[in-house]
């Protein structure tokens, strides 16, 4: 366990004495090798081997897609060259693969005038789409400034004080990703939350988000696969809504957006998907993770203005590159890079259907056991499982124990139920039938009716505890 930090109290002199956390000499390289093999074995990371993809369920094995291990070696070759790099302006190759993973994503999402940037992931994007909307509405509210003020931070600080004084609200469903609701804390704007339909947890009714929209409304947020219910909101009806009201709408894709246009593009659907990207008039900014089904190492996400003019707009509040961090390790650029060029499209389209099939597999073996159920919906290789007849808590540190590692989940509007939040990767396959062997045990050892186990159990959810935020009255 490590030690608190000394701290020296008086007037006297520090002396290198006084600083125990640190080594005192630097370490040699077997010892610390040594040590990160320990830390590697302590994460599960050594049994990755051959995986595409180290997210998800983490159910290690072997991939399926032959390529596996030469994407990761590669991957990984990349980081290495470009580890002491940045994207400043010495980084005109790293730039020019910025440029190239962002053009081929505007064209997934048909986006012919669309622009970007790679963040350090999703939370970054979505934080800078919402900030974009904030800039948007300050240049509304202050026309001549958005000309003068450029590199001019006072002129945007006077004018800002006079803007936090009046109230701005962003529109979301219930289920959109916590980084939405740490935006509106770190920004000042007030969450109108919008309940799903009743019956539900995830399906969002349009009317709900129009009649949720208020003058003083910047922004609303839409989801392209939600976590953990892989479901999509109604985009198109909500960029209607947006347009009808001149604000920007944001579609969170950042766990959709590197596998449903590939569905779409394999013909996977048996009803296309109604429209959810840049082909909706009222979207003006995408946000999709590179480091979840777009198989890169994180941190690897990706955020899409719909033209320059609102990318510039966003880079007066954000300079210099119009989204939250400045300098930036040129490592993801690289990987993110080669994983795309490595993988291809039609080797994404057969790692889309591959992680389809290990999800219908688990849904499957999951709804075989008794007392068992899903959340309906999921358009992508995410969905929730829970259980309304005992505790799933004791059962999920039971699945820990055994080497799974399955983020729990609230449900909201379901006192005392812990949900699972379960994605199938490639690096999945030959573990689904485990999955469903070890849970139907842990089960029979672990599970206890609900309501007989203390709510402070110790179990840590994924994201924020959504009963802090109630449904909002609309």
């Amino acid at each position: 366990m490590t030690e608190s930090p000394k701290h020296v109290d008086g007037d006297r002199p520090r002396s290198p004495g006084d600083v125990e956390s640190w080594p005192r000499k630097g370490r040699d390289s077997r010892t610390l090798l040594e040590e990160l093999i320990k830390f590697e074995r302590m994460s599960k990371y050594d049994l990755y081997g051959q995986n595409v993809f180290d997210e998800g369920v983490h159910m290690t094995s072997s991939a399926a897609i032959p390529w596996a291990d030469g994407v990761r070696s590669f991957a990984r070759e990349a980081v290495s060259r470009f580890i002491h790099g940045q994207n400043w302006m010495t980084g005109h190759g790293v730039r020019l693969m910025e440029q190239q993973v962002i053009a081929m994503m505007a064209e997934l999402f048909n986006g012919r005038d669309a622009v970007g940037r790679i963040t350090y992931g999703g939370t970054e994007s979505n934080l800078s789409a919402v900030v974009t909307a904030l800039a948007l509405a300050f240049f509304r509210e202050n026309p001549n400034l958005q000309e003068s003020s450029k590199g001019d931070f006072r002129q945007l600080l006077a004018g800002k004080a006079s803007f936090n004084m009046r109230s701005h609200s962003v529109v979301m469903p219930l289920h959109s990703h916590y980084s939405f609701y740490k935006a509106c804390l770190l920004f000042g704007l007030e969450p109108i939350i919008v309940p799903p339909v009743e019956g539900s947890l995830a399906t969002v009714d349009p009317a709900a988000i129009a009649a949720a929209v208020r003058d003083d409304t910047i922004l609303i947020v839409g989801t392209a696969g939600s976590w953990p219910y892989g479901t999509i909101d109604p985009i198109k009806e909500m960029s209607e809504i947006a347009l009808g009201n001149e604000i920007p709408m944001h579609v969170d894709a950042c766990f959709g957006g590197y596998i449903l246009p590939f569905l779409e593009l394999a013909g996977y659907y048996d009803e296309p998907l109604e429209p959810w990207d840049f082909r909706n008039r009222g979207v003006t900014t995408i946000s999709a993770d590179c480091h979840k089904n777009g198989m890169a190492p994180p941190p690897a996400s990706t955020l899409l203005w719909r033209t320059p003019d609102l990318r510039e707009i966003a880079t007066l509040f954000m300079l210099p590159d119009g989204i939250l961090s400045g300098s930036k390790g040129a490592g993801p650029y690289a990987a993110t890079w080669t994983t795309i060029q490595s993988i291809g499209l039609d080797g994404y389209i057969q790692l889309a259907r591959h992680s389809m099939k290990l999800c219908e597999e688990a849904k499957a073996g999951i709804l075989s056991i008794p007392g068992m159920k899903i959340v309906p919906g999921s358009r992508c290789n995410v969905f929730c499982a829970y259980s309304d007849t005992y505790d799933l808590r004791p059962v999920l540190v039971e699945m820990t124990k055994g080497g799974w590692q399955i983020p729990p989940q609230e449900m909201p509007g379901m006192a005392g139920v812990m949900g699972m939040g379960i994605a199938t990767m490639p690096s999945n396959d030959g573990y689904i039938g485990q999955l469903v062997v070890d849970l139907r045990e842990a089960i029979k050892r672990a599970a206890v009716p609900l309501g007989s186990v203390h709510a402070d159990y110790p179990v840590e959810a994924y994201g924020l505890d959504l009963a802090v935020y109630p449904s909002h009255p609309v």
